[in-house]
Formats: structure tokens, sequence, C-alpha cells
């Protein structure tokens, strides 16, 4: 258990981790305007010395983490910044240059005020006193009861809110100033001021009354007041505000019933624990992030919608917290995508969860599993929105440089670097169109990166784990350069299939009839560049019904995902109507397979490698490829030396010399 569970993080860090860029967004005003929740709690206060031992800050809880079960990635730890203390003016300032650097609009400080009695003020008071770190700033007012289970509620109180009858003025002649600085974040000349839970207010509108007044007579201005759709997701005209931020993960609860038997997807944890104490939950953030019901049900009330790059919160709740599991930033960029592009954005707010609040695991900030990841993903969905071109060229997509004449990608795991010449020689017959290659290694072979670029200058390579073999490597990045604007794709890897005697013999086969000849590959270039296809070799195409293997469940669970389960139960059941190319070397237009793409997989569905020769993700998979392009009508053709023809699976193969 605990080697898969290494094996498994070390999986993921080596598929998202990104070092840091030398790139600037360069905000225009129009451009989507991202804020992100900003925890204080990062230097010691007496109030947390006299309960939790002197010294505590929220680094205490996040250092101490331990991981419940398989693929739990805890500690979740900082990189770049590291361990900061906010006392110190210059991690703030460092702060702001990441934000800034990465297209943030500003951030929203949680401001703890309790009758008159401010706590962790101190970054909030740096920031103010410093006019000259241009970057925009407000407030939401943490208005709950701080205790030690940190959750605001009635139990274990370190410091209670008392409501008391003079705290709406008191409240807002504190604020005051902050609300009046030039940086302050406004909606129509308004100061946006958010407070966390209005509902425990005693009386509602004398806060509402009293604010609003106050600001009027005294500066002639207008308030927008935002609650926080925390605890109850309830209309913030019953307080008398002015709209609701969908924070999350409270408003992926709330939606429940959008989901699967009308909850949070769960994933199934019991067989994969590494303590068995573990009380907590385990939910699914991939499932969330591709439920279309979630998205698109609507409040009846304005709100600014709301986006978590993860969730975790096990570090405070030790034990029992509750863990988004297969987060990840690519994943994470898909909703941000999806909120700007729904989103008026010019005259509107989008709040993301958080950036530094390491102890519930949601934050922007470099850590040592993603490095920058994060931020890069977040500057890219930006800079996709942003009316400045300098921002599209400096943050393309996953920083892959695609040319406009470039439609075609080349990828090839070279898992045996041995085979590279052979490669390389047939892929001299691709000539009529200009391509780009695309190369996956294993860190054990990162010295041959320099022989692949002597021969191609512009070849991008990554290093990647053992896990997955030649699929993972492949959906992975596919599924980046087809966001990335390429239309098309080879796939060619390396091949030696040890456990046969004839295993360098099926690798030649496969690549020869992929790669023929200049001719036939003009044609081949040619098809899957103008229409939805997708092409294997000649001998390959083999029925699913006769090679369906060890795979069913596993197929059938994919299918499920894609379509529903009658489908995949009526597919399965008519396995003698698909097929699917063995050894899993073929050209396919973007739009064949993107729906496989679109399932985003990653470390985490695919087995460690312990030489299975069937049985596997990357084994259904294999097989899903050549099923879904049929079922969703786009074109089936085989290539050879000589030809390229279309073919229908009932004419595939039932006796494929290279299984068994």
């Amino acid at each position: 258990g605990w080697a898969e569970h290494v094996d498994l993080l070390e999986a993921k860090s080596k598929y998202f981790f990104e070092k840091e860029t030398e790139r600037k967004f360069e905000r225009g005003a129009s451009d989507p305007k991202l804020i992100a929740f900003y925890l204080p709690q990062f230097h010691p206060i007496p109030e947390n010395d006299a309960v939790w031992g002197k010294g505590f800050t929220e680094w205490t809880n996040v250092t101490t983490a331990q991981p419940r079960f398989i693929g739990h990635h805890q500690p979740i730890l900082p990189r770049d910044l590291g361990y900061y203390d906010l006392r110190l003016e210059e991690n703030i300032a460092d702060q702001i240059s990441l934000a800034k650097q990465h297209g943030i609009y500003g951030f929203c400080f949680y401001y703890y005020w309790f009758s008159g009695r401010q706590i962790l003020e101190k970054p909030l008071l740096s920031f103010l006193k410093h006019r000259e770190w241009d970057f925009n700033f407000m407030i939401c007012w943490a208005n709950e009861n701080w205790t030690k289970r940190w959750d605001g509620k009635d139990k274990d109180v370190i410091i209670a809110q008392k409501y008391l009858r003079e705290d709406p003025l008191n409240f807002i002649k504190d604020v005051e100033s902050i609300l009046l600085d030039s940086r302050y974040i406004r909606i129509d000349n308004k100061p946006v001021l958010a407070v966390y839970r209005p509902e425990d207010f005693k009386k509602p509108a004398d806060y509402v009354d009293v604010w609003r007044n106050y600001f009027r007579k005294k500066h002639k201005l207008e308030l927008h007041l935002v609650s926080v759709l925390s605890f109850k997701n309830e209309d913030p005209a019953k307080y008398g505000f002015d709209a609701a931020i969908d924070f999350v993960p409270q408003g992926i609860h709330f939606r429940g019933h959008t989901f699967k038997d009308n909850s949070t997807p769960r994933v199934d944890i019991d067989k994969r624990l590494l303590d068995i104490r573990f009380e907590g939950t385990a939910n699914d953030y991939r499932a969330v992030v591709q439920n279309e019901k979630f998205h698109q049900e609507e409040y009846d009330f304005n709100t600014y919608k709301c986006v978590m790059p993860s969730w975790d919160n096990d570090a405070r709740k030790k034990g029992k917290g509750t863990a988004f599991y297969y987060a990840n930033p690519d994943l994470y960029a898909k909703w941000l995508d999806r909120i700007v592009s729904e989103t008026s954005y010019e005259k509107s707010l989008i709040f993301v969860n958080a950036w530094n609040e390491w102890a519930e695991g949601t934050t922007l900030e470099p850590s040592l599993h993603y490095g920058h990841a994060l931020l890069n993903r977040t500057a890219e969905v930006l800079a996709k929105y942003s009316k400045k071109a300098v921002n599209r060229r400096n943050f393309s997509p996953y920083s892959i440089d695609k040319k406009k004449t470039t439609d075609l990608a080349v990828i090839i795991h070279l898992y045996y670097p041995e085979q590279w010449n052979y490669l390389r020689s047939k892929l001299t017959n691709i000539d009529q169109v200009v391509w780009d290659l695309f190369v996956t290694l294993q860190s054990k072979d990162e010295s041959f990166v320099r022989i692949i670029k002597k021969s191609y200058p512009r070849a991008n390579v990554y290093l990647v784990p053992n896990r997955g073999r030649d699929i993972l490597p492949f959906v992975h990045l596919a599924r980046r350069l087809e966001q990335a604007g390429y239309k098309a794709v080879l796939k060619l890897h390396t091949k030696k299939s040890k456990h046969r005697k004839d295993g360098a013999k099926w690798f030649e086969e496969l690549v020869s009839n992929v790669l023929p000849n200049k001719l036939v590959t003009r044609k081949l270039t040619s098809l899957v560049l103008t229409r939805s296809v997708l092409i294997g070799p000649k001998g390959h195409y083999i029925s699913l019904k006769t090679y369906m293997g060890s795979n069913e469940r596993t197929l059938r669970g994919l299918l499920a995902r894609l379509y529903d389960d009658d489908t995949a139960r009526k597919v399965l059941e008519t396995t003698e109507e698909q097929a699917y190319f063995g050894g899993s070397m073929f050209w396919a237009s973007m739009d064949a397979i993107k729906p496989i793409l679109d399932l985003y997989l990653m470390p985490e569905d695919f087995e460690a490698e312990i030489g299975q020769i069937d049985g596997t993700m990357a084994h259904a998979v294999e097989r899903l490829i050549g099923i879904v392009p049929a079922l969703n009508g786009n074109s089936i053709y085989i290539s050879s030396r000589l030809s390229v023809k279309k073919v229908e699976a009932s004419k595939s193969s039932t006796a494929y010399k290279y299984v068994g």
C-alpha cells in the first residue's frame, strides 16, 4: 500500500509539476477580474499561542498532516515562498508579485473582527501601509466564532462573536479607511464589502441600514454588499445584500442533487486505506468539474461564481477531513475556463478559493508537488479572454508553441530509446505538411533528449513515469495538444513485447504500415487533417469479441462515463460489431478521439507497472480508442504499404497473430 502510494504521488507530480516562468501578464481594464481569498493566519498571535502553544501558525497544521489512503496527497507543502511569516512585509510583496504576474486581479483578505477586537490584522495593515503595492483588494468579514474545531460553531470557542448593539456602527467605522483606499475593489463605484455569514446577524437590517446610511451621509457613496454562501444558500436580498458569492466547496454540496444519487460524488477508498481509523470522506473533484447539471444550475439571484483548485482539510481535521480526489491543475483550468467563458467579466467578479489556504488543501501558491502549474493554468485561462494579444503570446495553453500553420502533432512514447533511429527514418515520410514532434521519455533516459533535439530542434520532450505505459502519456498530452489547437495526431511508441519472440517484428510491422512511404503518407495526412477519422495499420484491426481479454469491467466503466449505463451495456452485448487497433499505433483526427481525451484520465486511473500483459486500464483504453470513433459515426481506415482503405468493424480480424 505505501509503495503504491509513493509511486502514485510521484507519478502525478511528474505529469503536472512546472517550474517558475519569467512571463508576465499585462492586465487590461476589461480583462477577467479573478479575486483570490487570502488567509492571514501565517504569523503567531497571542490568542493562538494560548490555545495551541507558543508560535502556532497555519504551518503547524500543514506540516503535521498525514496521508490517510493511497493517493491521498498529504502533507501539501510550499515551494518557492517557503514557510513564510506574514510579519515580514517582503513576503507579502512576493505574494503580490506572483499574483500580478499571473493575471490575478486582487486579494480578498479575511477580516477577523470581534466587537472591536481585531486578530490576524498584521498582513492587511502592512498592505494598507505600502501604497506602492499597486494591487487590488477587498475584505470579507469572517464573522464566525473563532474555535478550536475550525468550523465557526458554538463548541470549543476561543473568541465568540457577540453581535452587540453598537457593533454595526463600530464595524463600519473600523473598516471605513480600508474601503476608501484607492486600490479597494468597487462595482459601479461602490466599495465591495463581503460578509461570510450574514445569517448569523441577530438583526441583519440593522447592519445594512447603518452601513449604507453611514457611507451615504459621510462619503456620498453606496456600498456593494456581498454575502458568502458558506453555510446557507439563501437569497442575499433576505439580509439586504446586493449579491452573493457561490463559494466552493460549499456550493458543490448545496447542489448535490445535480449528481447521481443526489449527493456530492464520492470515491470508494475502503480498500485503499493507509489509516484504518480514518473517518473522513473522499469526494470526486473530476466528477464535479465534468458534471453538466452542476454547472448549468443557476441561483435566481445575483451571484459571483467561484472555483477551487483542490480541497483537502485533513491537515486541520486530523483523520476526519474531507478531500477532493482527482484534483489537478488541468481540471482546475477547465473549471475556471468554463466560469470565465460564461461570465460578463468586464462588469463582474470571479472568485477563487483560495490563494493560500494550505491547511484546507486549496492554494494557488507554488507547491512542492505542482510547482507553478496552478498559477500557469490560471494565467493561461485569463490570457485566453484578455483583449491584449501579448498575454495570449506569453501564456499559450500549456506553454505549447504552436504555429498557426501547424495542425499535425506526432506523439512518440520512447520507452526503448534504442528504437529511435528506426522511428526517425520513418518520420521522413511525412513531407506534405508541417508537423510538430512531442516525445515522452522515462526520467532515466533524460540524456537522450539531446539526441532527439539534434534531429528535431523544435521537438518537445517530456519526462514521464513508467505508469500507464504508452497510453497515459498519450491521452494526457493529446488532450493538451487538442486544446492548444492541433487538428490531428499520429501516435507511435517503441515496442519490444519481451514476452513474445516476435515482439520486435510486431513493432516494425506496426510502424511500417502507419508510415509506409511518402506517397501513402501524403494520403494519410490529407485524410486525417480534412475528415473525422481514425486510421490504423493493416492486419491489426481486430475484433473486440475475440480479443476482449480481461478488460470488460474497466471498459464498461469508461463507456458509462462517456455515454451512459445503457450504452455501455449495449456495446458489450454486441462486441462482434466493435473492433480496435491492436498495438495502439494510429492516426486520428482530434475530434474523433476528443471524447476520450475529455475523460481527463490521469495517473490515479492507471495501475502501477508490474509487467501485466492484459487487464489494465491501458489495455481498456486501447480498445476504447477503436470503439468510440465508430460509435460516434467517424470513419475508420486501414493503411498499408500500398493503400488507404475504409473498413467496417465487421471486417476486423478474429485471428490476430500477435495475441496469445
